[in-house]
């Protein structure tokens, strides 16, 4: 079974990481690209985080952040 890992759209912005991305076979995460591997049933990585979160992390204790677009659960719902 083939895993799909989805990232920003950013990363492909940038050659380097573009290469790198695309050989390890990674995919944008873009709604169109999430509901057409949903609907093949292939399961999906999804590692959030960003640069909002490096910069507000404290070592000192565990936090979580949560977007208000939670796009990708409520796809997951959707599909089953």
């Amino acid at each position: 079974m083939t895993m799909v890992c989805l990232i920003a759209d950013q990363v492909f912005y940038t050659p380097v990481l573009r290469e790198y991305s695309m050989a390890m076979g990674c995919k944008s995460i873009g709604k169109k690209t999430m509901d057409a591997l949903m609907d093949e049933n292939i399961p999906l990585a999804i590692f959030p985080g960003g640069i909002y979160e490096q910069m507000n992390t404290d070592c000192q204790q565990e936090q979580l952040w949560i977007p208000e677009n939670l796009m990708f659960i409520r796809m997951a719902i959707e599909k089953g």
